[in-house]
């Protein structure tokens, strides 16, 4: 296994790794909604809201992932229960 796919050894490493997953999200939220005040089709506004949501969703299982610990085994549990709420794709 290289270097750089194993889990981050430190609390401080893994919190950053969290935290970047976290402001990721954030920032993907405020790009979003500045594209849906500009934006005048409904329908348009949906669809990039979906593929926001899709987009952090993906990032935040693959971080939870990339981790140890309780964190991945939230990352685990939630890449199993997103089957229901999330659509196939």
């Amino acid at each position: 296994m290289a270097k750089k796919d194993l889990p981050p050894r430190s609390a401080l490493l893994r919190t950053g790794k969290l935290l970047r997953a976290g402001l990721s999200a954030a920032k993907s939220e405020i790009k979003q909604r500045a594209k849906t005040r500009i934006e005048s089709d409904v329908q348009k506004i949906i669809e990039i809201g979906d593929r926001v949501r899709r987009e952090q969703l993906e990032t935040l299982v693959k971080t939870l992932g990339e981790l140890k610990g309780s964190a991945m085994k939230a990352g685990q549990m939630l890449a199993l229960e997103a089957q229901e709420f999330l659509p196939p794709e």
